[in-house]
């Protein structure tokens, strides 16, 4: 009787061994140690790896609103402007943020899981391009693929201010406003140098390549992810 209980706890610690050395199935993690390939991602908030389908997870002290099968088929949404920072998750887990005119077309717009009130801040916003396939293209993805074509390093990525501005973030001050006493002319927007074009699911980003009576422009395609120059060339050339 002694022998089988022996045998017993010998086996059972064999069993509990085992199970503390077994590891998850593989595949890629982030920083955290999180699944990515199973859709898992660090929640700061809760201290640990959440899907957000399954688990709401508060950022910076906002509530994410946690899209719902229902609201992702809705295709009904009114035009209302009610901004909120939609929340999307690409295919390998990467997340990255866009403004949208209210949940509801948040919600409805293809990999978005969540969102929080209000437009995304500008350190969070992510420039992309999206299509109505789901397909999406960040810009800094947008720019590997030109910089591999025909386009090169030509690449003219920043926001310009008009002569006589100076350049603060995504503004343009007057110079006059740096003297003293400054002036009190108004500020402006900077002019993007790349934009995407949702009617041909383009991305365009303008390059510094010259040619008389030309501004050309590097076009990639979100979805088939080819670059070309397009030249935009006016009158007659030389």
């Amino acid at each position: 009787m002694k022998k089988l209980i022996i045998g017993l706890i010998v086996v059972l610690s064999i069993i509990i061994v085992g199970c503390q050395n077994e590891k998850p199935i593989g595949g890629d993690k982030d920083e955290y140690g999180c699944l990515t390939a199973a859709g898992y991602s660090w929640c700061v908030s809760s201290q640990k790896c959440i899907r957000a389908w399954e688990e709401e997870c508060s950022s910076d002290g906002e509530n994410i609103h946690v899209c719902t099968e229902e609201e992702s088929l809705n295709h009904a949404c009114t035009m209302e402007y009610a901004p909120v920072c939609g929340e999307i998750v690409l295919n390998m887990g990467e997340k990255v943020y866009q403004t949208f005119g209210n949940g509801c077309s948040a919600c409805a717009a293809m990999k978005v899981t969540g969102y929080t009130q209000g437009e995304c801040p500008p350190e969070k916003t992510t420039e992309m391009c999206s299509d109505d396939k789901g397909n999406y293209m960040t810009l800094e993805e947008a720019a590997r693929i030109a910089r591999s074509s025909e386009c090169g390093d030509n690449l003219k990525i920043d926001c310009v201010c008009p002569e006589g501005y100076r350049k603060e973030g995504d503004s343009c001050n007057p110079e006059c406003y740096y003297s003293k006493p400054p002036c009190l002319a108004p500020s402006t927007q900077c002019q993007k140098t790349y934009f995407c074009n949702e009617g041909t699911m383009t991305f365009w980003i303008e390059l510094t390549t010259e040619k008389q009576g030309c501004s050309p422009a590097c076009v990639i395609d979100i979805q088939t992810n080819h670059a070309e120059i397009n030249w935009r060339c006016t009158g007659l050339l030389p």
